[in-house]
């Protein structure tokens, strides 16, 4: 019996199959076409781009959510940066002019940047190391008054920005400039915020014979205001309705 993901909850490839809270966007490209809610316009005839093996690949194009949103949110993505110039991973609306908040290879071949614009303000500041032609996690937290940029859970840079929250509202966005460059890639892509609560049902565990099952284990991230209750069913058949005692356990768990 497959797992059922029950009520507002995902399947994720962060790692290995973890279970969450749906967030407001939530791509593992892992079909053959555009996710739905998502458009390409090419920068140049020839420019697009596809979805394929798990990931999205953009060439001479920009790809993104069709929706815009305010700030209060965190997008987080697995992206390689190819050895290419004008490459860039986050926040925008269409990059031929601000806002954006993004990652972003400038005009060099060899560098990446954090980048905010607001228009009236802007920053960009170097990253020491090297980040491209492999994959890294990325993370941009976009709040009320300023934009944090994170790779591999490490903070690189924090840029002090206002953007106005009625008229500067951006999607997330991938863009590659040159067609039939170094293109870049995004294995998975997710946006808070996430559901307050869902639920999860696991596929039946069958042991093959009469068993007794005497102890369960898991692994958890536990942020501070959140809490998940885990208990288990068993029986004799395919799909086991029968409730044994009260919950598991209740402990703090990732929203």
């Amino acid at each position: 019996m497959p797992a059922h993901p029950g009520t507002r909850t995902v399947v994720t490839q962060t790692d290995d199959g973890e279970v969450t809270l749906a967030p407001e966007v939530n791509e593992e490209f892992s079909d053959a076409t555009l996710p739905v809610g998502w458009s390409t316009i090419p920068w140049d005839p020839g420019g697009g781009a596809t979805v394929n093996g798990g990931s999205l690949n953009v060439d001479g194009a920009r790809t993104g959510t069709d929706a815009t949103y305010g700030p209060g949110r965190s997008l987080e993505f697995v992206s390689t940066f190819g050895v290419g110039m004008y490459q860039h991973m986050g926040f925008g609306n269409d990059f031929n002019a601000a806002p954006w908040a993004i990652f972003s290879t400038k005009d060099t071949s060899d560098s990446l940047f954090a980048r905010t614009s607001n228009g009236s303000s802007s920053t960009d500041t170097l990253i020491p190391g090297n980040w491209r032609g492999a994959p890294h996690r990325y993370r941009i937290q976009w709040t009320d008054s300023s934009v944090i940029f994170f790779i591999d859970g490490n903070q690189m840079v924090s840029h002090p920005i206002i953007f106005d929250p009625v008229t500067q509202k951006m999607r997330p966005l991938v863009s590659d400039f040159y067609v039939g460059g170094p293109s870049l890639s995004v294995d998975w892509l997710r946006m808070s915020g996430y559901v307050p609560s869902g639920t999860f049902t696991s596929r039946v565990f069958d042991g093959g014979q009469s068993v007794t099952w005497r102890s369960a284990s898991w692994t958890a991230d536990t942020p501070a205001g959140t809490s998940i209750t885990l208990s288990i069913r068993s029986g004799d058949t395919a799909n086991p309705t029968m409730a044994h005692g009260p919950p598991l356990s209740s402990f703090r768990a990732r929203a």
